[in-house]
């Protein structure tokens, strides 16, 4: 897969149709070299589409729960409050095991992007431009899965309900294995590509292409119809090099790991909740009152427990098959009529 990093700007286009496409057909090759720029575009475009497409296609298979009711503001999806009281906790127990806090602040920048290009995808959702709200479903579910999961591997937590203190323990390998995990490399780049303003640029240009296509009389407002309208290279560098692979992967994540979100919520909330129990058990209850909160959170304890470890052994065999199809799927080798439905015209006019 192309590096961001290392793409040279001026040889953007030929970088991106010898990763994507077979130059060894020799129709390919003399098409995709023999074009002016404005095909150039088009063909950009159609990629771009393409690309999209195979994405969407596992969309449905997803559980996204009630993020999407959240139309842009990450606040209100559910149990937020909790999530970032998670992250407290679990950035606790990295201070006091003396490791690195980087997939906490991962995580934590994410949910702060998110929140600074709020009016971005508001507008994304109140004018239904469906590749930035898929863009911050998709960021928000990687924040929650991403949460959870190093929440169930670094944490064991309340062995013995009835303790006074908060007891965990820091499982160091699995959290150090998590921080290169599909989910945190892909939050971990949104940060980059936010902080270089090419998310905000991509996701602007996407619903100005879409404003256009409407104002043009077009019916449908499809992905393909608005890529066809943005008819910059820059632009279409940025979404097929920046934006399209971080879509591409943690999809690839979600539909292969097929796993509940409210599972996810579930290990948040309640963690939040046990601890909150925990602190209630003091000098001024009643015996029976603490035989009543030890009682419920043995069987809560007993539930997280399940489900942490079933989340972990689960992600983990996903995010397994999801290395595997994004292995697959780096090299497409397109042929040129794979992508185009017809022949461009500067290429008709030489040959």
């Amino acid at each position: 897969m192309l590096n961001p990093d290392t793409i040279n700007p001026y040889n953007a286009y030929q970088d991106i149709i010898k990763e994507y496409f077979d130059i060894t057909d020799k129709r390919t090759r003399s098409v995709l070299l023999n074009i002016n720029e404005a095909d150039q575009n088009q063909v950009l475009a159609s990629l771009a589409s393409k690309l999209y497409k195979d994405i969407v296609g596992k969309v449905t298979d997803i559980d996204y729960g009630k993020i999407p009711d959240s139309k842009g503001d990450i606040t209100k999806i559910p149990n937020f409050q909790e999530m970032i009281e998670c992250l407290d906790t679990i950035g606790s127990i990295i201070e006091y095991y003396k490791e690195s806090p980087d997939s906490v602040n991962i995580i934590r920048e994410s949910i702060d992007n998110l929140k600074d290009s709020k009016k971005i995808w508001e507008k994304a959702f109140a004018t239904k431009c469906e590749f930035p709200m898929l863009f911050y479903t998709s960021i928000a579910l990687a924040i929650v899965s991403a949460t959870s999961l190093i929440l169930s591997t670094s944490v064991d937590y309340v062995n013995d309900p009835g303790c006074k203190t908060f007891s965990a323990t820091l499982d160091k390998n699995r959290l150090h294995k998590s921080k290169d995990s599909l989910l945190l490399k892909n939050l971990k780049s949104f940060n980059k590509s936010y902080k270089k303003k090419d998310i905000e640029k991509v996701m602007t240009s996407l619903m100005k292409a879409q404003q256009t296509v409407q104002q043009e009389g077009f019916i449908s407002s499809t992905f393909h119809f608005v890529m066809h309208n943005i008819m910059n290279i820059p632009k279409y560098v940025k979404m097929i090099v920046l934006v399209i692979p971080i879509l591409h992967e943690l999809t690839c994540l979600f539909y292969s790991a097929k796993q509940s979100i409210s599972d996810y919520f579930f290990i948040q909330a309640n963690t939040v909740a046990m601890n909150a129990e925990k602190a209630k058990e003091d000098v001024t209850k009643t015996p029976e009152e603490r035989e009543k909160i030890y009682n419920k959170q043995m069987k809560l304890s007993e539930k997280f427990r399940k489900i942490s470890n079933a989340l972990t052994i689960k992600f983990k065999n996903g995010e397994n098959k999801a290395n595997k199809m994004i292995t697959d799927s780096e090299k497409p080798n397109y042929k040129i009529d794979d992508v185009v439905d017809e022949e461009p015209d500067s290429y008709s006019k030489i040959f």
